[in-house]
Protein backbone atom coordinates (compact mmCIF):
# COMPACT_ATOMS: atom_id res chain seq x y z
CA UNK A 1 0.00 0.00 0.00
CA UNK A 2 2.88 2.35 0.73
CA UNK A 3 4.16 1.98 -2.83
CA UNK A 4 0.73 2.83 -4.21
CA UNK A 5 0.57 5.94 -2.00
CA UNK A 6 3.98 7.05 -3.29
CA UNK A 7 2.98 6.57 -6.92
CA UNK A 8 -0.41 8.21 -6.51
CA UNK A 9 1.01 11.21 -4.67
CA UNK A 10 3.68 11.65 -7.36
CA UNK A 11 0.99 11.56 -10.06
CA UNK A 12 -1.06 14.19 -8.21
CA UNK A 13 1.96 16.48 -7.91
CA UNK A 14 2.95 16.00 -11.55
CA UNK A 15 -0.60 16.80 -12.69
CA UNK A 16 -0.69 19.90 -10.50
CA UNK A 17 2.63 21.09 -11.96
CA UNK A 18 1.50 20.45 -15.54
CA UNK A 19 -1.60 22.59 -15.00
CA UNK A 20 0.16 25.34 -12.99
CA UNK A 21 -1.84 24.58 -9.86
CA UNK A 22 -0.38 26.35 -6.84
CA UNK A 23 -2.74 25.01 -4.15
CA UNK A 24 -3.79 21.42 -3.58
CA UNK A 25 -6.74 20.97 -1.23
CA UNK A 26 -7.57 17.70 0.43
CA UNK A 27 -10.88 16.85 2.02
CA UNK A 28 -10.94 15.89 5.68
CA UNK A 29 -11.89 12.25 5.79
CA UNK A 30 -12.53 11.90 9.50
CA UNK A 31 -14.85 9.04 10.38
CA UNK A 32 -15.08 8.01 6.72
CA UNK A 33 -15.02 4.36 7.66
CA UNK A 34 -18.05 4.70 9.92
CA UNK A 35 -20.11 6.93 7.62
CA UNK A 36 -19.81 5.12 4.30
CA UNK A 37 -21.93 2.30 3.05
CA UNK A 38 -20.08 -0.93 3.30
CA UNK A 39 -20.35 -4.16 1.43
CA UNK A 40 -18.24 -7.24 1.28
CA UNK A 41 -16.79 -6.03 -1.98
CA UNK A 42 -15.42 -2.68 -0.77
CA UNK A 43 -15.05 -3.31 2.96
CA UNK A 44 -11.47 -4.57 2.67
CA UNK A 45 -10.29 -1.76 0.39
CA UNK A 46 -11.87 0.89 2.61
CA UNK A 47 -10.08 -0.39 5.71
CA UNK A 48 -6.70 -0.66 4.02
CA UNK A 49 -6.79 2.83 2.52
CA UNK A 50 -4.19 5.04 4.21
CA UNK A 51 -5.71 8.53 4.17
CA UNK A 52 -3.17 10.13 6.48
CA UNK A 53 -0.09 8.67 4.80
CA UNK A 54 -1.27 9.72 1.34
CA UNK A 55 -1.87 13.27 2.57
CA UNK A 56 1.60 13.35 4.12
CA UNK A 57 3.22 12.14 0.89
CA UNK A 58 1.37 14.77 -1.14
CA UNK A 59 2.43 17.48 1.30
CA UNK A 60 6.13 16.67 1.34
CA UNK A 61 6.33 16.09 -2.42
CA UNK A 62 4.57 19.39 -3.09
CA UNK A 63 7.20 21.22 -1.04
Amino acid sequence: MKDIDHKLSREIINTAKAHDVSVIKLERLQNIRSTTRTSRKNNHSLHTWSFYRLAQFIEYKAK
